[in-house]
C-alpha cells in the first residue's frame, strides 16, 4: 500500500493492489477508507503535483486526479503509454517558464520580443498548472505562444514582466525507461520518452533534489542522475559496485533500488539485494538470512607475493543460492563480502588444478599426470 498526504489539500490517500485509490474519511470520531472513483487498478505510487494527485499503475498507465469540494475526478493520461502501460514511479518539479507574462482576469499574455517571448504551445497543455505570483491556476485553453486562458481569475492583475512557473512530471517504467509529460501541440498532454534514457531501462523509483536534479533508481543498473530536466542520464554508482570495466563490463549493481530520497542535501537509497546471472539477463533476490556458496575464486586475484603491497579492491564473485541459481556479485571493496566456514551440508565444489611438478616418492606407484588433475574442494 502506498500512502500520501496532500500538504495543500489535507487529504490522506492510499494506493492499493487491485483496489485503486482510497480516501481517509472522518465521520465524527470514526475514521474509515472510501473509494475515490478509481477502483480495480494496481497502484504503484501516488504523487501530489501542486493540488492534483497522480497515480501510477501496473497495466493501466497514469491517472490524474483533480481534487474538488466533495470528490476526486480522475482523468486517464494514456497518450504515449499505449505500449508501456506499466508505470512504477512518478516525480514532479516546478520550473521557470520561458519568458515573462501579465494577467488580466482569466487571460495570461506572454511577451513577444527576444527577452520576454513565451512558448505556451510547447511548454503547456490543457489541464496543466501555471503559477504566477504564488497563485496556481489550471490552463483551460491555449490560443497561441503568447496567449492562454485559465479556469479562474487571478486575484490581481500582474505586471507585464512577471515570471511564471510550470510543473513537469516524469514517469519511470519497468523496461521502457523514463517518460516526460509534455504538451501535444499545446493541447492535450502526451507522454514522450526522454532524449537519452539511463543504461538500465527498468526504472523502479524517481526523486528530485531542491536544485532540480533528477535521480532514478533501477533494477540492476544502480542510480542515475540528470541535471538537464531528464534529457541525459549518467550513472553515479561509486561505492555501490565495481567500476572497473574489466571486472564489471556491463556496469551492473547487486541492488534493485526501490526508493530514493533527497534529505538535507543528502541522497538516501534503499533496495533489495540481487544475484545477477553471468550473462546479466536474469536476477533473483537475495533474501534475509541466505547463505551463498562460493563456486569459484573471485576475479581478479592478488598477485602472489604482493597481496599486501598490491591488494585487489574490486572483484567479481561467482555464487550459488539455496535454489542453485548461479549468479555474480560485484564488489567495490574487500569488506563487501564476508566469508564463513562451509557448512556440513554444503555441496562439494570441483575444479581443475595444474600440477607444476611430479612429486618425488620412494614408494612404488603409478605415474602421476603432469598436465592437470581434478580436486574436490570444500570451499569456504
Amino acid at each position: 500500500m502506498q500512502l500520501t498526504l496532500g500538504s495543500r489539500t489535507g487529504l490522506m490517500l492510499a494506493g492499493t493492489i487491485n483496489g485503486g485509490v482510497l480516501l481517509l474519511v472522518q465521520e465524527g470520531e470514526q475514521l474509515s477508507w472510501s473509494q475515490t472513483g478509481l477502483a480495480t487498478v494496481d497502484v504503484q505510487t501516488l504523487v501530489w503535483v501542486a493540488g492534483d494527485i497522480f497515480a501510477a499503475t501496473l497495466g493501466d498507465g497514469v491517472f490524474r486526479g483533480v481534487v474538488g469540494d466533495r470528490a476526486i475526478t480522475w482523468q486517464a493520461l494514456e497518450a504515449g503509454l499505449a505500449d508501456t502501460p506499466n508505470v512504477t514511479s512518478l516525480v514532479s518539479d516546478r520550473q521557470l517558464g520561458i519568458g515573462r507574462v501579465s494577467t488580466n482576469g482569466t487571460t495570461v499574455v506572454g511577451g513577444t520580443d527576444t527577452a520576454t517571448g513565451t512558448r505556451f504551445t510547447t511548454e503547456l497543455a490543457i489541464g496543466d498548472l501555471i503559477t504566477i505570483n504564488h497563485e496556481t491556476r489550471r490552463v483551460r485553453q491555449i490560443l497561441s505562444d503568447v496567449r492562454l486562458t485559465v479556469e479562474s481569475d487571478f486575484s490581481a492583475n500582474s505586471q507585464p514582466s512577471s515570471p511564471f512557473e510550470i510543473t513537469r512530471v516524469w514517469a519511470g517504467t519497468p523496461g521502457s525507461g523514463i517518460f516526460r509529460l509534455k504538451p501535444d501541440g499545446g493541447q492535450r498532454p502526451i507522454w514522450q520518452p526522454v532524449a537519452n534514457n539511463p543504461a538500465d531501462l527498468d526504472v523502479r523509483c524517481l526523486t528530485v533534489a531542491p536544485d532540480g536534479t533528477l535521480y532514478a533508481g533501477t533494477a540492476s543498473g544502480g542510480i542515475f542522475r540528470s541535471i538537464d530536466s531528464g534529457n541525459l542520464w549518467t550513472p553515479i554508482n561509486a561505492g555501490l559496485t565495481s567500476l572497473d570495466p574489466q571486472v564489471n563490463p556491463a556496469g551492473k549493481v547487486n541492488t534493485e533500488f526501490r526508493s530514493i530520497a533527497f534529505v538535507n542535501q543528502t541522497l538516501f537509497a534503499a533496495g533489495m539485494g540481487i544475484l545477477i546471472s553471468p550473462d546479466t539477463l536474469y536476477t533473483v533476490p537475495i533474501r534475509s538470512g541466505d547463505r551463498l556458496q562460493v563456486m569459484a575464486p573471485p576475479t581478479p586475484l592478488p598477485v602472489k607475493g604482493r597481496e599486501t603491497s598490491d591488494p585487489i579492491a574490486e572483484q567479481q564473485w561467482l555464487l550459488s543460492d539455496r535454489d542453485d541459481f548461479l549468479g555474480v556479485v560485484f564488489t567495490a571493496t574487500p569488506t563487501d563480502v564476508r566469508l564463513q566456514p562451509a557448512a556440513a551440508d554444503d555441496a562439494p565444489v570441483s575444479e581443475p588444478h595444474a600440477i607444476a611438478a611430479r612429486p618425488v616418492s620412494k614408494s612404488r606407484c603409478l605415474p602421476l599426470p603432469t598436465r592437470s588433475a581434478t580436486a574436490t574442494i570444500r570451499r569456504q
